[in-house]
């Protein structure tokens, strides 16, 4: 009997995510916690799913949708987004969700003094070729001195392809927190029950399965994944284009500067030959010129007609009456 083939969206997809695990807060809380290296408790710690929708605070202001915000003991404040897109397009996203963020929820009339007392994370999530690299971690800071302008605003960046790879290559045990990020990049159910068999209790994983596998069943999911699989292809191919017609217009380039390169080492060549050239004929007629002066000298002496002398050297008759003159001087 042929086996049943079970529809597969992986978590970093935001809407599986969200779904899968909004309703597993108590998963979510450690996934967080142990991630982000808090030092929290899980078991005496609570959690609360936020808003996904920052509201506009005027008009024309930029559209904010955040993937999930939650906060663990209401003042840590984690805003987790899950990006295909490339790390550096996403850079200056994080500044406005997460001042955003910051505005929104701080209890009304709590004090600067009280600021402290709220830690913000922004925690993004990278899957995809473009986005293979180590942890990248921002603070606000002095650049000279490394003074931190706050300690409670931090924005990181993890790549699950790397910690995929980091974990299937790595042959000694990894941390808790690898586990976490390689469940969230699993790409079928056979390597999702292996990675949640390693950080969840039986109970927990059974919900767990049954929750991505009712979620990769939905009909809005499976549009919204076809959908973005398509985008994202569309994506890169349109960026394969635009890379090839950039490589294509370098290359002509590149002809063209050998081309230039090559008419200009011809033409200072010809130009070379052509100086020689002159120099060499002009040197001779100057030798020329010098020779029959001296002779027009002697027959000068000799007392030959002037029409003889400029028979016999070529000399005008002008000419041979002005070498006179300079040798009467």
């Amino acid at each position: 009997m042929q086996k049943e083939v079970v529809n597969f969206i992986p978590l970093y997809y935001d809407f599986m995510f969200k779904k899968v695990f909004t309703e597993n807060p108590n998963l979510l809380k450690r996934f967080l916690i142990t991630v982000l290296d808090l030092d929290l408790n899980p078991d005496r710690s609570t959690i609360n799913i936020l808003n996904s929708d920052l509201p506009k605070s005027k008009l024309n202001e930029y559209n904010k949708t955040v993937d999930i915000v939650v906060s663990i003991n209401n003042n840590n404040i984690i805003n987790v987004e899950l990006n295909g897109e490339s790390y550096k397009s996403i850079k200056d996203r994080n500044l406005l969700y997460q001042n955003k963020i910051q505005t929104l929820f701080i209890e009304t009339g709590t004090k600067y003094n009280d600021f402290s007392n709220y830690f913000f994370y922004q925690l993004n999530l990278n899957f995809g070729k473009s986005n293979y690299f180590k942890d990248k971690n921002f603070e606000m800071m002095d650049k000279d001195s490394g003074e931190k302008l706050s300690e409670n605003f931090k924005i990181l960046f993890k790549s699950l392809d790397y910690y995929s790879n980091l974990y299937y290559n790595k042959k000694e045990k990894v941390s808790i927190d690898i586990l976490w990020l390689v469940l969230i990049n699993s790409k079928d159910y056979e390597e999702l029950e292996n990675i949640s068999r390693l950080i969840m209790n039986k109970k927990e994983q059974d919900k767990f399965i049954k929750d991505v596998k009712d979620g990769s069943m939905d009909g809005f999911n499976i549009h919204e994944w076809e959908k973005e699989k398509m985008d994202a292809l569309v994506r890169q191919k349109a960026k394969e284009e635009m890379e090839e017609e950039k490589r294509i217009a370098l290359e002509e380039k590149r002809i063209a500067l050998e081309e230039m390169e090559e008419e200009k080492k011809i033409a200072v060549e010809e130009a070379t030959k052509l100086g020689l050239k002159k120099g060499i004929e002009q040197g001779i007629e100057q030798g020329i010129d010098q020779r029959n002066i001296e002779i027009t000298k002697n027959l000068i002496q000799l007392n030959i007609p002037n029409n003889d002398i400029s028979k016999a050297t070529g000399l005008s008759l002008e000419e041979i009456e002005e070498i006179k003159n300079l040798s009467r001087l």
